[in-house]
């Protein structure tokens, strides 16, 4: 993602090796599954990313929550999990079909760092971790990715696949909010925009299709035409 919109400040995301990384904005991922966080990454050979909380004072905050969301399918690869460098469990995405996984990994006292490594035996596909601390509190998760728009939601994110992407997070709202970007539609521009609203409506019926019991607040396009 691009970290001027894509990336919170203060966390910990570090990575080795090559990774191929495609979002919903220009598609190209072998399936439209995107996850999420809408970006999808894979690598073939021996690579790790490595995740971590806010540092607060100095020191980064303890973390007892990582969630794990990967692709399984023929002919794909294992991962390790590491959490604060030790090694906790390995991962094999290999299927017979085309499907979607979670690995949720608990950390009773608490973790300032965690690792997935690819093994190199083929390729890994990741959508993304979820990290959260002990609580009590909110999680709050800002999914925007660069460029995209109601378009990319429908052109590149297969509705079962978001749906049980949302179902796992248990989402209490979703807040679902447009830019600019919309601005360049034709659709938008066309009579009172009946042609607009109509895809709009297709797109928020898909996010609500995996959040059926959450609340929902939409934020329509910048007034900037």
């Amino acid at each position: 993602v691009d970290p001027r919109w894509g990336m919170r400040p203060g966390i910990l995301r570090t990575h080795t090796g090559d990774w191929e990384t495609q979002t919903i904005t220009f598609g190209g991922s072998e399936l439209d599954r995107y996850g999420l966080a809408g970006t999808v990454s894979t690598s073939a050979g021996e690579s790790t990313v490595r995740l971590g909380g806010l540092k607060q004072a100095g020191v980064r905050q303890l973390l007892h929550r990582f969630d794990v969301y990967y692709r399984t399918g023929p002919g794909l690869g294992s991962f390790s999990v590491h959490v604060s460098g030790a090694a906790s469990a390995r991962v094999n995405t290999q299927a017979p079909q085309s499907g979607d996984a979670y690995r949720a990994v608990e950390v009773e006292d608490g973790a300032r760092a965690f690792s997935i490594r690819t093994l190199g035996d083929a390729p890994v596909v990741l959508y993304g971790v979820a990290l959260e601390t002990q609580g009590p509190g909110v999680t709050w998760e800002s999914l925007g990715v660069a460029g995209s728009s109601i378009a990319s939601v429908l052109a590149h994110q297969e509705r079962a696949h978001l749906r049980s992407q949302l179902r796992r997070r248990e989402v209490d709202l979703v807040v679902y909010q447009t830019g600019g970007n919309e601005l360049t539609y034709p659709h938008l521009h066309k009579g009172e925009g009946e042609g607009y609203e109509k895809v709009y409506r297709r797109a928020l019926q898909r996010l609500r299709s995996g959040a059926t019991q959450s609340a929902c607040l939409v934020v329509g396009p910048l007034d900037q035409a």
